[in-house]
């Protein structure tokens, strides 16, 4: 219905750039897996994808919001009920929302931000119903599906993404489409335990917080997401600093102040994704409590996998890190990190090395294909529903 097996498949696989995508073909093709392996993984597969169908059935999840008292607002929430509702359960909580996004904001179909205000946790599909969460809003993303299939690719590769579940939401009795509930990123999720600062590379619209410009590049700022208790600004920000340092001195070892692994990983998750935002916007990372700076997690993939001709999201050729360290007149660029990183070839090795990897299993051809079914049919039923509300099928957003 969407091609999204093609988008996935034949975009970006053949994107990581000549000389070192020719190498990575090469040396996969010497491997000649066997059909007993092959039957191994799509096995593993096959019992994922059942519990991926399980969990994203939404045919009986449903959020019901009733607002109050007021409008909803951009930068202050407002009270209200709401009632989640399954095949199960039916039950209430308060909660505080407001309308959230940046771009996105000028969507007629917006996301919110919901604060519950529950003190104990309240478990709903797998989800523990504590602080902040986002309902988010698939309005340029047709499949609905790019955010949960980058939340899935970044975990399956061994890093902390967040959670979700897809539910058809109302507010004040109106149906307002297919929405995912979704983590909001912070400190007191679980999978950032060994964290104690949150920082991003982001649009400088929306609440103020701390700031500081890049070493490396003195015209991107690196903005403030989330500090642990105790932990100040000024000192989580000196990881970035020795960080960026070391990384202008070539001979420097850069593990001493990295988490490799996560760079790497980021690295090529970006370059497969070729999201026009890769790098530049929601680009989140950790200073961990060892003070190493770690990357991730993965953020806001709506208009990665083809869905864009944004800053060439449609291309299939060529780096996108080399883009979005190109300063545009629309965009704040990326700091140049990343092509110092793949200049050093120690780390360049080591990429080439976990590539080759990704691609005998999370990556292999047969495992993207049944993992973007896995996503997207349980969601069909509610797909129908949502483009009678919202018709952007065939239009341009």
């Amino acid at each position: 219905m969407f091609s999204l097996n093609y988008i996935l498949i034949n975009l970006n696989l053949i994107k990581l750039s000549t000389t070192f995508i020719v190498d990575c073909l090469n040396s996969i093709n010497m491997f000649n897996l066997k059909k007993s392996v092959l039957y191994l993984i799509t096995l593993n597969v096959l019992l994922v994808n059942l519990a991926c169908n399980q969990k994203k059935s939404i045919v009986h999840h449903s959020i019901m919001i009733f607002l109050k008292d007021g409008k909803m607002q951009e930068d202050e929430k407002v009270d209200c009920d709401l009632m989640m509702i399954d095949s199960m359960h039916t039950f209430s909580l308060q909660a505080g929302i407001e309308y959230r996004g940046s771009s996105s904001k000028f969507y007629p179909k917006r996301s919110y931000t919901v604060r519950f205000k529950n003190k104990k946790a309240i478990i709903w599909q797998d989800l523990d119903l504590t602080g902040d969460w986002v309902l988010y809003a698939p309005y340029a993303d047709r499949t609905c599906v790019r955010n949960t299939l980058a939340q899935y690719f970044y975990s399956a590769m061994g890093h902390y993404s967040t959670i979700s579940t897809f539910v058809e939401l109302y507010i004040n009795n109106e149906y307002l489409g297919l929405y995912e509930l979704r983590e909001k990123i912070g400190l007191e999720k679980n999978g950032l335990i060994d964290a104690k600062a949150i920082f991003k590379i982001d649009k400088t619209t929306g609440k103020k917080k701390q700031n500081a410009s890049s070493i490396i590049s003195p015209n991107v700022d690196i903005l403030e997401h989330d500090l642990a208790k105790g932990v100040s600004f000024e000192d989580a920000f000196t990881s970035v600093t020795k960080f960026e340092n070391t990384l202008l001195d070539s001979t420097s070892d850069l593990s001493k102040f990295i988490e490799e692994s996560s760079f790497i990983d980021y690295f090529l998750f970006s370059e497969f994704a070729n999201s026009p935002d890769a790098y530049r916007s929601s680009c989140y990372f950790k200073v961990l409590k060892d003070n190493r700076v770690s990357m991730g997690p993965v953020w806001d993939y709506d208009l990665a996998f083809g869905n864009s001709t944004l800053y060439n999201g449609e291309a299939t050729q060529g780096w996108r890190f080399l883009l979005s360290e190109t300063k545009g007149p629309y965009y704040t660029p990326a700091p140049k990190w990343w092509s110092k990183l793949y200049a050093n070839p120690s780390f360049k090795k080591a990429m080439y090395k976990r590539w080759t990897q990704l691609r005998q299993n999370l990556f292999a051809d047969e495992h993207i294909q049944l993992m973007v079914d896995s996503f997207a049919n349980p969601i069909k039923p509610a797909l129908a529903k949502n483009f009678n509300k919202w018709p952007v099928i065939g239009k341009q957003i």
